[in-house]
């Protein structure tokens, strides 16, 4: 999504929840760098059994750094979502970023990334 969609979403009073992608490497390369900045504001930690699979997952939301607020309207938070488990006899692990504009803590986030990742499955 561009910024001027994002700046868009937010004269309209809008919220947005973009992940971060390898395509705008700055905001992507960060992302290894979240958890060196300390524990976070929040943090969830839950656990899927289904589908006879077992994934952990933990999610760590972050204050978004002044220079990213001044180049994204409306930021507030940037988050890591860390995957790990086993999906059909296989072991994997991978991390994922988001960022938004809107206030909360990571429980509430979960709930939002997971209709993210429902809207872009389909």
């Amino acid at each position: 999504m561009s910024k001027k969609t994002v700046a868009q979403m937010v004269e309209q009073q809008q919220h947005y929840l973009l992940a971060l992608k390898p395509k705008q490497p700055t905001l992507y390369r960060s992302l290894q760098q979240m958890p060196e900045q300390g524990d976070g504001l929040s943090q969830a930690e839950p656990v899927d059994t289904s589908y006879q699979r077992q994934v952990h997952r933990q999610v760590t939301v972050y204050a978004a750094p002044a220079a990213w607020r001044r180049h994204w309207p409306g930021l507030k938070h940037r988050m890591r979502v860390e995957r790990w488990g086993q999906r059909g006899g296989q072991a994997f692990s991978e991390s994922m970023g988001y960022i938004t504009n809107r206030e909360g803590s990571a429980e509430p986030f979960w709930a939002h990334i997971q209709e993210h990742w429902g809207i872009e499955n389909r």
